[in-house]
């Protein structure tokens, strides 16, 4: 399947997997759309133009963190 772009240098983001924090700020996991995993890249949210990913992506960790655990 070839990659997915929404404009000549623009790649369409399939779903965020995870956050990190560090020197150059908030980084954000991207799996990218016709890309395999091992193409998955971090990425600041400036590069980053799909707010609506991002904000489900932040919503389902806030669940996480709330959700007691199970022992």
């Amino acid at each position: 399947m070839a990659p997915t772009k929404a404009s000549k240098n623009e790649y369409v983001v399939e779903k965020i997997l995870a956050k990190r924090s560090g020197t150059y700020g908030v980084e954000y996991l991207v799996k990218w759309e016709g890309w395999a995993p091992s193409s998955n890249t971090w990425e600041p949210i400036s590069h980053i133009n799909c707010p609506r990913l991002v904000a489900k992506f932040e919503k389902e960790a806030k669940t996480k963190e709330k959700a007691p655990n199970k022992a």
